[in-house]
Protein backbone atom coordinates (compact mmCIF):
# COMPACT_ATOMS: atom_id res chain seq x y z
CA UNK A 1 0.00 0.00 0.00
CA UNK A 2 3.07 2.40 0.77
CA UNK A 3 4.39 1.74 -2.74
CA UNK A 4 1.32 2.49 -4.37
CA UNK A 5 0.93 5.60 -2.48
CA UNK A 6 4.50 6.70 -3.32
CA UNK A 7 4.01 5.91 -6.77
CA UNK A 8 0.99 8.40 -6.89
CA UNK A 9 2.95 10.93 -5.40
CA UNK A 10 5.75 10.85 -7.80
CA UNK A 11 3.39 11.03 -10.20
CA UNK A 12 1.62 14.29 -9.28
CA UNK A 13 5.03 15.30 -8.58
CA UNK A 14 6.18 14.81 -12.13
CA UNK A 15 2.66 16.34 -13.51
CA UNK A 16 3.45 19.49 -11.64
CA UNK A 17 7.14 19.55 -13.28
CA UNK A 18 5.72 19.05 -16.55
CA UNK A 19 3.49 21.41 -16.35
CA UNK A 20 5.81 24.33 -14.81
CA UNK A 21 7.94 23.03 -17.63
CA UNK A 22 5.31 23.86 -20.29
CA UNK A 23 4.50 26.80 -18.58
CA UNK A 24 8.11 27.84 -19.01
CA UNK A 25 8.22 26.80 -22.61
CA UNK A 26 4.82 29.37 -23.58
CA UNK A 27 6.16 31.99 -21.42
CA UNK A 28 9.73 31.94 -23.58
CA UNK A 29 7.50 30.92 -27.57
CA UNK A 30 5.53 34.19 -26.57
CA UNK A 31 9.08 36.47 -25.72
CA UNK A 32 9.98 35.33 -29.60
CA UNK A 33 6.68 36.16 -30.61
CA UNK A 34 7.18 39.37 -29.49
CA UNK A 35 10.67 39.96 -30.52
CA UNK A 36 9.61 38.67 -33.97
CA UNK A 37 6.93 41.49 -34.19
CA UNK A 38 9.34 43.93 -33.14
CA UNK A 39 12.22 42.81 -35.62
CA UNK A 40 9.49 42.65 -38.68
CA UNK A 41 8.77 46.18 -37.39
CA UNK A 42 12.45 47.10 -37.72
CA UNK A 43 12.80 45.27 -40.97
CA UNK A 44 9.53 47.59 -42.53
CA UNK A 45 11.16 50.45 -40.94
CA UNK A 46 14.64 49.66 -42.86
CA UNK A 47 13.17 48.41 -45.76
CA UNK A 48 10.83 52.27 -46.33
CA UNK A 49 14.51 54.20 -45.19
CA UNK A 50 15.90 52.03 -48.08
CA UNK A 51 13.18 52.59 -50.61
CA UNK A 52 13.25 56.69 -50.15
CA UNK A 53 16.80 56.74 -50.08
CA UNK A 54 17.10 54.91 -53.42
CA UNK A 55 14.43 56.94 -54.68
CA UNK A 56 16.88 60.42 -53.35
CA UNK A 57 19.91 59.06 -55.53
CA UNK A 58 17.20 58.38 -58.50
CA UNK A 59 16.69 61.72 -58.20
CA UNK A 60 20.18 63.46 -57.44
CA UNK A 61 21.24 61.27 -60.68
CA UNK A 62 18.41 62.86 -62.93
CA UNK A 63 18.92 66.24 -62.09
CA UNK A 64 22.99 65.53 -61.85
CA UNK A 65 22.26 64.36 -65.69
CA UNK A 66 20.32 66.94 -66.74
CA UNK A 67 22.84 69.34 -65.08
CA UNK A 68 25.84 67.24 -66.99
CA UNK A 69 24.09 67.71 -70.16
CA UNK A 70 23.34 71.24 -69.94
CA UNK A 71 27.16 71.97 -69.40
CA UNK A 72 27.94 70.00 -72.32
CA UNK A 73 25.64 71.97 -75.03
CA UNK A 74 26.82 75.28 -73.62
CA UNK A 75 30.30 73.70 -73.85
CA UNK A 76 29.94 72.87 -77.67
CA UNK A 77 28.01 76.32 -78.26
CA UNK A 78 30.59 78.19 -77.28
CA UNK A 79 32.99 76.83 -79.39
CA UNK A 80 30.30 77.24 -82.17
CA UNK A 81 30.21 80.66 -81.56
CA UNK A 82 33.25 81.42 -80.62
Amino acid sequence: MCDLRDAVWQLRKGKAEEQQRVQRVQEENGDLRQLIVQLEMEKDDLKKKMEEKEQLEIKENRNFSCFHSCTIVFALLGLCLY
